[in-house]
């Protein structure tokens, strides 16, 4: 969505991603055991959807602006800044939707038992529409396009 991220990485990144979330979620099973948790049950999708749409919109957001804008590069709180928002999305959207927002989370607590398999298709889907949703808002308010946009003061001037 962004645009930099060359077409053919796509696929590899994602696998990197689904099977990070997997082995993870296996190996907490391993080591812990199953969970004692029952699965969300939603008597809707609109909600647990918005939910999770809004929270991944917010976290992907963040990161796009504090650790990938050139604006900010070399900055010493883009990990506040990104673990201030999960935290504020996990209480603000977690007890609606399960808190993922992040498709290889959400596929790695479906594995662990912690969200139903009839559910992840709800978490999958608002969290590619959020982080997508995330990148074109990013790509067309980012820190360097709107300076773009904004005229310097000398600039101003020059051509009175």
């Amino acid at each position: 969505m962004r645009g930099k991220l060359p077409l053919a990485d796509v696929p590899g990144y994602i696998i990197g991603q689904v099977g990070g979330g997997l082995l993870a979620a296996y190996l907490v099973l391993y080591m812990k055991g199953n969970p004692t948790v029952t699965p969300m049950q939603f008597a809707s999708p609109a909600v647990p959807f918005l939910a999770e749409f809004l929270g991944t919109f917010a976290l992907a957001f963040v990161v796009l602006n504090v650790a990938t804008a050139k604006a900010n590069s070399n900055n010493s709180f883009y990990g506040l800044a990104i673990g201030f928002t999960v935290v504020a999305a996990a209480f603000a959207f977690g007890g609606y939707s399960g808190g993922a927002f992040n498709p290889a989370v959400a596929l790695g607590i479906t594995a662990m038992g912690l969200n139903a398999v009839a559910n992840v298709w709800i978490h999958l889907l608002a969290d590619f529409a959020g982080g997508a949703a995330a990148a074109l808002a990013f790509r067309y308010l980012s820190p360097e396009r709107l300076q773009q946009m904004v005229v310097a003061p000398q600039e101003v001037k020059e051509n009175r």
